[in-house]
């Protein structure tokens, strides 16, 4: 899972990407064992008849997870951890997340210009993760607002954060569904947004079913929808 937008080249994205998952691991699910990277390292198996010639990094964390922990919820659970970095750096997840570099935001709105409802887009990688912030510029807050996602065919999750000078109000969460679906919903109340200065909408790209994960094309972006509309009482 990594961040796309380049700044120093691709194999600086991929590095630094290929840490933070690898360090997420470590953290989230493996009581800060780093011996678990080698675990996963030791688990791989190279696929010497596959274009590339690829090494199942993948296949080999989903068999050190088990069954009880999918790979799915890993994934969403780590775009999560991947915005609250740097300035955003909050107690609970990387341990030394204010150190790191602040993760990219692809576009930036507010709740006033969404008028009765607005419709948002993104292009986002196999395995990886865009970002809309709303600043919420509004003395009242009308309405319940509903948040919708469409993936355009691919297997998506995604989630909102309600935040209040950096400081999490709430959050809300569609995980990434293992059967793919043309679009699914969550509603933040207008109590929720009343409270907050920022809603963050997380979006989180999987792959399509039956796809091998350490073989899939990762410059192959989906443009996704996010229609955000209050709600009528």
């Amino acid at each position: 899972p990594l961040s796309y937008h380049v700044r120093t080249g691709a194999n600086a994205t991929y590095q630094y990407g290929g840490f933070m998952w690898l360090r997420f691991l470590v953290e989230a699910y493996f009581a800060d064992d780093p011996v678990v990277v080698r675990k996963i390292w030791d688990g791989a198996v190279q696929d010497e008849a596959a274009t590339g010639n690829p090494v199942s990094i993948f296949e080999s964390t989903v068999t050190l997870l088990g069954p009880s922990r999918p790979l799915s919820d890993a994934l969403h659970l780590f775009g999560q951890w991947r915005y609250f970095v740097g300035a955003r750096h909050r107690g609970g997840l990387f341990e030394h997340g204010a150190h790191y570099p602040d993760v990219d935001v692809y576009q930036t709105s507010s709740l006033s210009a969404l008028g009765e409802s607005k419709q948002l887009s993104a292009e986002v990688h196999p395995m990886g993760y865009r970002y809309l912030e709303l600043e919420n510029d509004l003395s009242e807050v009308p309405r319940d607002l509903e948040v919708r996602v469409s993936g355009n065919g691919t297997r998506f999750g995604f989630a909102v954060f309600a935040l209040d000078d950096g400081a999490l109000v709430a959050e809300r969460h569609q995980r990434l569904d293992p059967q793919g679906g043309d679009s699914r919903a969550l509603v933040v109340p207008a109590s929720v947004v009343q409270r907050s200065k920022k809603l963050v909408v997380m979006l989180a790209r999987h792959a399509g079913a039956g796809a091998k994960l350490d073989e899939l094309d990762l410059q192959d972006p989906r443009a996704m929808t996010v229609r955000l509309a209050w709600i009528q009482s």
